[in-house]
């Protein structure tokens, strides 16, 4: 796994030139570490997209930093989201399991986890949504995008 950290040694530190995280898996193990950083990522629907020509299934994700300590502004505590790629190749077949209405640009998913199982990768989201991907071999990428913005909700579950 190819692991380029984003954490600088005083995690409160945002200034904008740090290297943005970056990581890519090639097997299970390496895939639990990708789904580990986008645990509670918030993922636009419009933002999924499946090129057939190139094998690619992407995803623009607002992923939550959890690698970054909160800051204390003004009584306030915040934390920070972003925006993050996910590209999956070598992607034979899509399906998409549990969602309300399929053709609905405007839906934001709550990605829970991303696992495999043999040779299909399974994103899984909140509300019983699952995207299953299936794929000749492994190759994911991870990539943040530089916008990042502060927030105020933490995501629990109970």
């Amino acid at each position: 796994m190819t692991f380029k950290n984003s954490v600088s040694p005083d995690p409160s530190d945002t200034s904008p030139n740090k290297e943005p995280l970056k990581l890519r898996a090639e097997n299970p193990e390496d895939l639990t570490i990708i789904s580990t950083f986008l645990q509670d990522a918030l993922v636009p629907f419009i933002g999924m997209t499946h090129d057939p020509k190139t094998q690619t299934f992407s995803l623009l994700t607002h992923r939550f930093r959890w690698e970054k300590n909160p800051v204390l502004q003004a009584g306030s505590t915040l934390y920070e989201r972003i925006n993050a790629l996910l590209n999956i190749h070598h992607v034979k077949n899509v399906q998409k399991k549990g969602l309300k209405d399929p053709h609905d640009p405007n839906q934001t998913l709550n990605l829970l986890c991303v696992t495999s199982e043999d040779n299909t990768i399974i994103l899984t989201f909140s509300n019983n949504i699952q995207v299953q991907l299936s794929v000749e071999k492994m190759l994911v990428l991870l990539g943040d995008q530089n916008i990042s913005w502060p927030t105020h909700h933490k995501p629990s579950h109970s």
